[in-house]
């Protein structure tokens, strides 16, 4: 049931330290757990989405075509579909189950958008919303069918096109609410613009940048006009046993 899932589970650990009795200045890192497999969705959210609404997908008219752009995707794509990486029990090959598999993903993000509320509900109930600084944000996406992947991994926006919500309680940083940027931001940009918010120092040797000048309608000075993706080749490290790992 949606009440003994690990999303739930998760949720009930967080409304209970935020009802605690302690009136200091408190951090709070939630980290949920799904959507991710073994991808199973509990009552009402294995319903919600019908397969046949879900997006078609974006990726080459063949395997061999898509493989044609990079010889470490034409090496992920055999492992995946060939490979058993994924056993067929688990790894849909046709386009109905992958259908079925986004739509029990998409429940999944359902789920925890509907928990997350729930900690914001908690939050204007014990007076803390006005207070309190909420950063929402992923690791990485996934591919569900596209490009003809299931996971992460590859270059594509699928991956690491992430999102990144601030939500910034006071002063001229409320200005700027709802708005969009189109800057190239990355996740080690988080904990400075943490600490900058908060007006502590930020480290030298911390490699991000702090995201404070976009939330109050400003643009920083220098800030990174590109970012670099490389494939990691580590992933030949799931090849199993016996398989040959070089790649022509």
């Amino acid at each position: 049931s949606k009440e003994e899932s690990e999303t739930a589970f998760v949720t009930d650990k967080a409304e209970k330290f935020i009802r605690r009795p302690d009136t200091r200045p408190w951090f709070l890192h939630i980290s949920y757990l799904k959507p991710h497999r073994p991808y199973l969705a509990p009552e009402p959210y294995n319903r919600l989405y019908h397969p046949d609404d879900v997006p078609d997908f974006k990726r080459a008219s063949s395997p061999e075509e898509e493989a044609n752009q990079h010889p470490f995707l034409a090496f992920q794509l055999e492992k995946n579909l060939n490979s058993g990486y994924y056993s067929a029990s688990i790894y849909p090959r046709d386009e109905k189950s992958m259908r079925q598999l986004r739509a029990t993903y998409y429940g999944l993000m359902t789920e925890v958008d509907e928990n997350i509320g729930r900690i914001i509900a908690l939050l204007k109930e014990t007076g803390q919303y006005e207070n309190t600084v909420i950063v929402f944000t992923s690791d990485h996406g996934v591919q569900l069918g596209d490009h003809y992947l299931l996971g992460q991994g590859p270059y594509f926006d699928q991956t690491f096109h992430v999102p990144l919500i601030i939500r910034a309680p006071e002063g001229k940083r409320r200005q700027q609410r709802g708005c969009v940027i189109d800057a190239f931001t990355e996740s080690i940009d988080i904990f400075p613009t943490i600490m900058d918010i908060f007006g502590a120092d930020i480290p030298i040797q911390c490699d991000g940048r702090s995201l404070v000048p976009f939330l109050i309608g400003e643009i920083p000075e220098k800030f990174r006009t590109e970012v670099h993706w490389e494939y990691d080749f580590r992933y030949s490290g799931y090849l199993p046993p016996g398989k040959d790992p070089s790649i022509d």
